[in-house]
């Protein structure tokens, strides 16, 4: 059963754009469906996975208000 009422249960995809050259990705928190974006300059594993790193990075502080 999924409930999503703990906030930080993050759901991550890559939304990729024509050509598959350039992609977006795509950060979902499940219970307060907070949505944050960001263009990528290519789909391949290295450079996803380093914007995702900062990307969440960035959301710290809100789960160190939400948490405290």
């Amino acid at each position: 059963m999924e409930l999503r009422d703990r906030f930080g249960d993050l759901e991550v995809d890559l939304i990729i754009g024509k050509n598959h050259n350039q992609a977006i990705l795509t950060i979902n928190d499940r219970a307060s469906g907070m949505l944050k974006m960001k263009k990528v300059p290519s789909k391949e594993s290295k450079v996803v996975g380093g914007s995702n790193h900062r990307f969440i990075r960035g959301l710290e502080t809100l789960f160190k208000n939400y948490y405290s």
